[in-house]
């Protein structure tokens, strides 16, 4: 069962930025990007734990040097192999969240019988000067992450934010709307946007998104659980 969300604007087909005596502002094409924290990290760890040490980590040769996987070739399911029920658990409670955001049961009501699987999952490993390069899974529906070893709780409280930037690297987020950035009238628009990695948080966001992952400037290795949702239309 998901949450219920409290939109803050009209409504998703007419989202009302400022409203004027002679006209409207409205702010179109937006990327729905989620962020969220699971409820059960304790018993999420535990299972990461387990399936992460008994995975070997390398490089991709086709990506250089840039930070290691448990598979190369992004064929497997993690999820599935290792049986990590608890996160799966997590991924589709939260996933529930990002369907009612984007108002995807109301609009796609008309199709019976949605499906949806997690399809492929990998750890990434991000040891010292380690970084992902700007990528997307085009070829998905849903790209997603979750944080297994990266900051503590506690030490991002005083934030009070998904956004920032730290040391151990971060994911970061490309506008589609690229273009903007070399606009004067819109440069004060973010192109880039870079989410606070903290053990237990699950990201949601479209597989068509450009993302990478900044350098990793500490000793510490940072890990995350990486994963691609795929929705079958059946009746369609």
């Amino acid at each position: 069962m998901s949450e219920q969300p409290r939109y803050l604007g009209d409504n998703l087909q007419r989202p009302t930025v400022a409203q004027f005596p002679s006209g409207s502002m409205f702010h179109l094409f937006s990327t729905p990007v989620y962020a969220g924290r699971c409820a059960n990290v304790d018993a999420i760890q535990k299972e990461l734990d387990v399936s992460y040490k008994k995975n070997t980590f390398q490089y991709k040769e086709s990506f250089g040097m840039t930070h290691k996987l448990s598979d190369t070739e992004f064929r497997g399911n993690i999820i599935d192999t290792d049986d990590l029920k608890e996160l799966e658990s997590a991924i589709h409670f939260h996933l529930s969240n990002y369907l009612q955001g984007i108002c995807f049961h109301e609009t796609k009501s008309y199709v019976p019988n949605i499906q949806y699987e997690i399809n492929q999952s990998w750890f990434a490993k991000f040891g010292h000067r380690d970084y992902a390069h700007l990528h997307n899974h085009g070829n998905q529906d849903i790209a997603g992450v979750y944080y297994y070893k990266a900051s503590s709780s506690d030490s991002l409280k005083e934030a009070n934010t998904c956004w920032g930037n730290q040391p151990e690297g971060n994911m970061y987020l490309s506008s589609p709307a690229s273009k903007s950035e070399v606009s004067f009238v819109f440069s004060h628009y973010a192109y880039k946007q870079s989410v606070l990695a903290e053990v237990g948080k699950i990201v949601l966001f479209p597989a068509y998104l450009d993302h990478g992952v900044t350098t990793n400037e500490t000793e510490t290795d940072r890990v995350s659980l990486a994963f691609n949702i795929t929705f079958a239309k059946e009746g369609l």
